[in-house]
């Protein structure tokens, strides 16, 4: 337990008998937060599919909700114990295992008042006592200075020590996307793959791919632009990714993957699109080529291949939303061409536990 002035910081137990009403209080903090002058743009997790995650026995991750309560009379207006913010610590644990992802959510009302600074050193020295070194973070920063300031992660990140690794890009496009643009783009793609065959489908991978997906999913952190991030390949296991789908189910995810399968049957590319309940959304996960097969189109044909199925699962979906690093122009040239636009700008930001002060 970590104390500050204003507040008293503690990780909430899903054991405890109060777990359902500190839940729902701390993920009430989040949703605000996350959707604080980002009415268009924001994505926030509902409550049913973090509590999913924050429940999960889960070989190859660890999740635990912080939360910042106020203590008596610190914050004017603020009854003592009421959740003024929310943190989210995030432990890999089968590789990268010498990172931690730490989340900080602080309502603008109980901002300059210690909860951010007190939620970041909490979840900071639960790292340390892990013998964990990397401290990893995102901040969404709007178009100008101001923007920046006013939506506060990226300043409050950098004051704390933070430094930007990675530019993102979060793209939308309308659905439905132009039947006919689809056409085209599935013509001029198609004579430079004709030595590999696509397949789609809905749900868990087929038997016979998972192997070869799960292999290729490991890769998108690593064969993707990561800037100065330190990570790892994932664990490409097939028990892993079985593990993965069954807590996507959980948490109410259906989706619709394609992959590309060169003439040996190994799986060279893989895409993904993902639908929670009630959401009208799709959102864009892993899309990846093999580097060894690259220049055939095959980014294309799998995304194209796997919307259109989409589009017929979901024909009431409005929009599919996904996140490109800044610097991955040919993956953002696909998105171009199926008619994504770009709407928002963030940053990964990365901390180093080096510093002889910082190791007590």
């Amino acid at each position: 337990m970590t104390r500050a002035a204003a507040v008293e910081v503690v990780p909430l137990d899903p054991t405890a008998p109060t777990w359902s009403e500190d839940v729902a209080a701390w993920h009430a903090v989040y949703d605000e937060v996350a959707r604080h002058l980002r009415a268009a743009t924001a994505n926030p997790w509902r409550l049913d599919e973090l509590v999913v995650s924050l429940t999960a026995d889960a070989s190859h991750t660890r999740r635990t909700a912080w939360a910042a309560r106020a203590r008596e009379g610190a914050l004017p207006g603020t009854p003592a114990g009421t959740v003024v913010g929310a943190g989210l610590l995030t432990l890999p644990l089968l590789d990268n295992r010498d990172t931690a992802s730490v989340s900080v959510w602080v309502p603008a009302r109980w901002r300059r008042h210690g909860v951010g600074t007190a939620l970041a050193a909490a979840q900071e020295d639960a790292v340390r006592d892990l013998g964990r070194h990397v401290l990893q973070a995102d901040a969404h920063t709007g178009d100008d200075a101001a923007a920046e300031a006013a939506l506060g992660g990226l300043p409050f990140a950098r004051a704390r020590g933070y430094e930007v690794a990675l530019a993102g890009l979060q793209s939308r496009v309308a659905l439905p996307v132009d039947p006919a643009l689809l056409g085209r783009l599935v013509a001029d793609a198609a004579p430079h793959h004709t030595a590999y065959t696509l397949r789609t489908w809905e749900g868990p991978v087929p038997d016979d791919l998972v192997a070869g997906y799960a292999r290729m999913d490991a890769l998108v952190d690593v064969e993707a632009p990561s800037g100065s991030l330190e990570v790892e390949a994932r664990t490409p296991a097939v028990e892993v990714w079985r593990e993965r789908e069954a807590e996507s189910e959980r948490q109410g995810r259906r989706n619709v993957s394609t992959a590309a399968v060169d003439a040996g049957g190994r799986v060279v590319a893989i895409t993904e699109l993902w639908r929670g309940d009630g959401r009208d959304q799709l959102q864009q996960w892993s899309t990846i080529v093999d580097a060894a097969h690259r220049g055939h189109r095959l980014g294309v044909a799998v995304k194209v291949a796997n919307l259109r199925r989409a589009q017929e699962v979901w024909p009431d979906a409005t929009e599919v939303v996904t996140w490109n690093a800044a610097d991955n122009a040919p993956m953002l040239a696909v998105n171009e061409q199926m008619g994504f636009r770009v709407v928002e700008r963030d940053v990964e930001l990365q901390r180093r536990l080096t510093d002889p002060s910082e190791q007590g």
